[in-house]
């Protein structure tokens, strides 16, 4: 569903939007993302995750990927922060989208999406009208696109992991939860790349 601003500039902002993200990187698989509730993290998060088995909140203990990330919503409460883009429509996913693509395209060698399970999740998962709602004016987020857990994501949670080389570019591949082999080659691709942030 597409939506429409009366004041003339952001609709034509809305436009550069649309425009802006077809051509980013991310245009190839954001019809992959739009088919769910994802986690982005850098490969030595990846290789966190899978050695203590849970997406935890940062918490302040892992570094910052932006430094604004101290001051956002799910932060200041504890939560781990997802990208929600099955909820909001796709102009909404648009709008602003130079503000998400980065998650998706900021490590070397490789960014890691991890898909959830949303059904899984449901109890404790707070959409992005929560704060919106509530007039949080202390804190930042994303708009339409954000969403929050309240608590450590078990792995049992995710579905499956996309795997997003950038350094060499190539193509995007799925890796399978129980696919020990295939997490295996990306742990050793990371321990052997330069720069793993």
């Amino acid at each position: 569903m597409a939506f429409a601003f009366t004041d003339p500039n952001l609709q034509g902002e809305l436009e550069r939007d649309r425009e802006g993200l077809r051509a980013s990187r991310g245009a190839p698989f954001f019809a992959t993302l739009r088919e769910g509730l994802w986690h982005t993290t850098s490969p030595r998060g990846y290789l966190g995750i899978r050695a203590t088995g849970a997406i935890e909140p940062n918490g302040g203990r892992f570094p910052y990927s932006y430094p604004q990330s101290a001051a956002a919503y799910g932060e200041a409460h504890g939560y781990v922060c997802l990208f929600d883009f099955a909820t909001p429509s796709e102009d909404e996913c648009a709008w602003g989208y130079f503000k998400w693509t980065p998650f998706f395209d900021r490590c070397t060698p490789v960014i890691v999406a991890l898909q959830l399970d949303r059904a899984a999740l449901a109890p404790r998962l707070i959409a992005n009208a929560v704060p919106t709602a509530a007039r949080d004016h202390a804190h930042i987020w994303l708009p339409y696109v954000e969403a929050w857990y309240d608590g450590p994501i078990p792995l049992s949670a995710v579905w499956r992991y996309l795997v997003m080389p950038r350094d060499p570019a190539g193509p995007p591949r799925w890796i399978a939860p129980d696919d020990t082999a295939a997490h295996a080659a990306l742990a050793d691709l990371i321990a052997h790349s330069h720069e793993h942030r």
